[in-house]
């Protein structure tokens, strides 16, 4: 029998031994090592684990409690919310930059633009954003799913880049395009806009999330949501359909992040290893 979110649970009012079953679980359940709160070492190693005992409920409850007595301030706000209203708030600020690249600042070729194509982006867009976002944020009470979290990491990631290896929406006159700069300036351009314009939503999405970031999926779709982000702005910002520069300069927004967030790991995981 497959051990589940449920079964720990359980687990922590009967106060019995834990299974092998119940181990191979833990090694890849944030969720329930929190609940367990058992050292990291010994989820990913079950030898270690034989002489664990029942789990003294009165300490964890009270070493949970202290725990939430800590959190203080906005982000304390953020993670106490209900789940449906964390779902809106994130949405909104992942579409913010999109919105008002079309309120203010939007590109001056849009009425030349194909329709059906732009409609079809943008709902493509909308759908990813809402369901990386639901994949991402989802209630601690229900069990992590990976394979959830790596769709949407898969389509948030690679439909900048199908968008951006298609033929361009329209033939474009000349003086549609900006000439004045070479490709690579106008396509560093556009990635550090992008890029700037999804860390709110990432830096939210950090914020909100109630296992502290933990975990490589989450991670992963986060840097992945922002770059959909970005890439929706820029889809109302650039007037440069070519394909080239959509590759380039638009749908490596994703990237980027994930390489910072990757390298910002690193930098972490070093310094805490030299104090």
């Amino acid at each position: 029998m497959n051990w589940t979110c449920d079964e720990t649970r359980r687990h922590l009012l009967r106060q019995d031994d834990l299974s092998e079953a119940a181990l191979e679980h833990l090694a890849q359940c944030a969720v329930c090592q929190e609940m367990m709160d058992l050292p990291t070492a010994i989820a990913l190693d079950p030898s270690l684990s034989a002489n664990i005992g029942a789990i003294d409920v009165a300490h964890l409850l009270s070493q949970t409690q202290l725990q939430l007595s800590r959190e203080r301030g906005l982000l304390a706000w953020l993670r106490s919310r209900r789940t449906p209203l964390r779902l809106a708030f994130a949405v909104t600020v992942a579409l913010l930059p999109a919105a008002a690249q079309l309120g203010f600042s939007r590109r001056h070729d849009l009425g030349d633009y194909p329709l059906p194509r732009l409609l079809l982006a943008v709902v493509m867009y909308l759908a990813i954003v809402v369901f990386a976002t639901k994949s991402l944020l989802f209630p601690l009470y229900r069990p992590k799913s990976s394979r959830a979290l790596t769709l949407s990491a898969v389509l948030a990631l690679g439909l900048p880049f199908i968008l951006a290896a298609l033929a361009p929406a329209y033939a474009q006159p000349a003086s549609h395009v900006e000439i004045q700069h070479s490709f690579l300036y106008q396509a560093g351009v556009c990635l550090r806009y992008g890029t700037w314009l999804s860390l709110p939503a990432v830096l939210l999405f950090v914020a909100m999330d109630r296992q502290l970031a933990r975990g490589r999926f989450f991670l992963t779709l986060t840097a992945s949501l922002g770059g959909i982000a970005g890439n929706f702005a820029l889809l109302l910002h650039c007037p440069n359909e070519q394909p080239a520069h959509q590759l380039l300069g638009h749908a490596t927004v994703g990237l980027v992040l994930l390489i910072c967030i990757g390298a910002a790991i690193g930098l972490s995981r070093t310094r805490s290893h030299w104090r």
